[in-house]
């Protein structure tokens, strides 16, 4: 593959391009990307494809809004009130790769101040299927919070759109691009390499959640799980494959296939045979030699996690497996029943939303917690954590927006043995200023961690740290 990029680059032939287009996007050299200003008047073509508030607050918070639209877009900004300011950056990348983001507009003033009109974003990246990462600041200048929130809005205007995919796109949490360490065979050492069963308390203590609000953690929890396990290096095929969250349990939807396959024709093959077939429904989704050494090794995609039925996990508890010759069947049935876990196979997690003060003190800047091993708060009181799509889903008093999915994955990473990563644009930083996916300097360190769990140092607080100055 990596012959291919150095053809395509070199050649700069008419015959090339078709070849190039199809690439992974780690291979791929896009055109230069554009933006621009226009004044002019909306395109009668042009296709909504959403709107966002953005509240005003005077540290200057950094926001992110995920949009997937095709390659051109127009952005405008409206509502803002004259003590108010607002910039804007862009960036976008393939929709459902692991691709790193590509910078579009840098620090543009929007919104009905700037008086200038319509933002054009256009990104080039050969899809007509594009995941937009829109970063909006805003600040006021008085020492009171500005009135009147701004109103983002996004229009596509590319010539070829492809047909609208809901969903929250959890790529955009992923930006590892190149992954060299997918040519070497490592050893995965580190304890969360091991674990093959989650169980998550994510009953409330303080502030009284919804069964809206119940399941959007729950969801955001399951994803968070399904992130992880894209970016652990060289971890068992089972690694896992069960997670509980208040009692329902769910697992990685190719061991919910096979399960499902095995039940329907439970005479079809031997238990090798089997057992077998299970392996080659988890293999496409390992990174390096995880698995079967003897396979070449493939690049890892994001699967997420599907309930287990009660048939299903009855069907499992019933089965005699042997862990020598049933090894990946034996750990699915394990985790699924809970019985024969050894001390590294299982893990807990309790998520707490608190209406007061957390572990980590007053501060309002402090927007969640990690006060133990276990335990992670989310300060419920000064911050509401938003679910795009559904406001029923939101939760918290305060006045500031942060994105449920986003906190939760961060605070997750602590719980694998993770510290804080104040480097690049990691996932890990210690503030959402500067926190934004995981990439190849947060997966290394989670291959850093040997066979410990990082440094036991309580309380972490993830916050919302004051800018310096102005931009």
């Amino acid at each position: 593959m990596r012959l291919a990029r150095g053809f395509c680059l070199a050649a700069g032939l008419l015959c090339c391009a078709p070849a190039c287009a199809q690439l992974p996007g780690f291979l791929r050299r896009p055109p230069p990307v554009k933006c621009d200003w226009s004044r002019g008047a909306l395109d009668p073509t042009a296709a909504l494809v959403g709107k966002q508030e953005f509240i005003f607050d005077t540290r200057e918070p950094v926001q992110i809004w995920m949009v997937r639209a095709g390659n051109r877009i127009i952005l405008s900004g409206t509502g803002m009130g004259a003590d108010a300011r607002a910039r804007v950056d862009v960036t976008a990348k393939i929709a459902e790769t692991s691709d790193t983001f590509s910078g579009v507009c840098k620090n543009r003033r929007i919104g009905e101040s700037s008086q200038v009109g319509m933002l054009h974003a256009h990104a080039p990246l050969g899809s007509t299927d594009v995941l937009w990462r829109i970063e909006v600041r805003t600040g006021a200048t008085g020492a009171r919070k500005a009135r009147r929130p701004l109103v983002l809005t996004v229009w596509d205007v590319s010539t070829v759109r492809e047909a609208r995919k809901s969903g929250i796109p959890l790529h955009g949490m992923l930006c590892l691009g190149d992954i060299p360490e997918m040519e070497l065979e490592r050893p995965a050492t580190h304890q969360f390499g091991g674990r093959i069963r989650l169980e998550v308390n994510a009953a409330q203590s303080t502030f009284p959640l919804s069964s809206e609000q119940q399941a959007a953690v729950s969801n955001s929890v399951l994803n968070s799980v399904a992130l992880w396990v894209r970016a652990c290096i060289a971890c068992r095929l089972e690694h896992l494959i069960v997670v509980l969250v208040d009692g329902q349990v769910y697992t990685r939807a190719s061991a919910n296939a096979w399960l499902a396959g095995v039940m329907a024709n439970p005479a079809s093959g031997s238990a090798a045979e089997q057992a077998k077939a299970l392996e080659k429904a988890l293999q496409p989704v390992q990174m390096l030699m995880a698995g079967d050494r003897k396979d070449t090794p493939t690049g890892k995609e994001l699967e997420q996690y599907e309930p287990l039925s009660e048939a299903g996990r009855t069907f499992l508890c019933g089965l005699e497996t042997s862990p020598a010759s049933q090894r990946t069947v034996d750990a699915f049935r394990r985790a699924a029943c809970g019985v024969a876990m050894s001390g590294g196979e299982l893990s807990k997690i309790r998520v707490r939303f608190r209406d007061g003060p957390t572990a980590c003190g007053d501060d309002t800047n402090v927007i969640a917690c990690r006060p133990d091993l276990e335990l992670t708060e989310y300060n419920a009181r000064d911050y509401r954590y938003v679910v795009p799509g559904t406001s029923q889903a939101d939760i918290g008093a305060g006045d500031l927006e942060v994105d449920l999915q986003h906190v939760i994955a961060h605070e997750m990473g602590h719980w694998i043995g993770l510290n804080h990563i104040d480097r690049g644009q990691s996932l890990m930083s210690s503030s959402m200023e500067n926190s934004r996916c995981i990439d190849m300097q947060t997966v290394d360190s989670l291959y850093a961690q040997g066979a410990g769990t990082g440094v036991e140092k309580f309380p972490q607080a993830f916050t919302m740290k004051r800018r310096r100055g102005r931009r």
